[in-house]
């Protein structure tokens, strides 16, 4: 949300959200069955909707734009990116996906933030062949910042 403030502020920009929202797409790379059991439990339409609410009171809605469906589906509708966030469901192999088919539409020089970095190393060695590391940051330091180099 920071961002899309600081785009309203701005006049410009737009900031599009790739998320099913959806307890049958986590699971499929779920890798244990105590995840599985949590997974089920979410109620990814509350939290879904608790996020709709929240852009709201702020006047985002006409900045942040929603697409309920899997980044392979979304991928067509993006010729360029400026700034690339990949959450990648958390899974390595989701990772490594958005990674292989979002990094070729960032412009050269602009920047790609990747959450969740423990477990995704495959997806890192993606991004370190192309990309330059400017910094880590967050909690348990779990999210890096790119610039992508060519």
């Amino acid at each position: 949300m920071p961002q899309a403030l600081a785009l309203k502020a701005n006049g410009r920009g737009v900031i599009h959200g790739i998320d099913t929202w959806c307890a049958e797409e986590e699971i499929k790379f779920a890798s244990k069955e105590k995840q599985v059991k949590w997974l089920n439990k979410v109620n990814y339409e509350d939290i879904y909707q608790s996020f709709l609410s929240a852009l709201e009171p702020h006047n985002l809605n006409e900045i942040i734009r929603i697409h309920r469906m899997t980044s392979t589906d979304a991928v067509s509708m993006f010729d360029v990116i400026n700034i690339l966030h990949i959450d990648g469901g958390h899974s390595e192999e989701i990772s490594c996906q958005d990674v292989e088919l979002y990094l070729p539409k960032v412009k050269k020089g602009e920047f790609i933030w990747f959450y969740d970095i423990r477990w995704a190393s495959k997806a890192r060695n993606i991004l370190a062949f192309k990309c330059q590391l400017l910094k880590t940051v967050g909690m348990n330091n779990n999210c890096e910042l790119y610039r992508k180099l060519y």
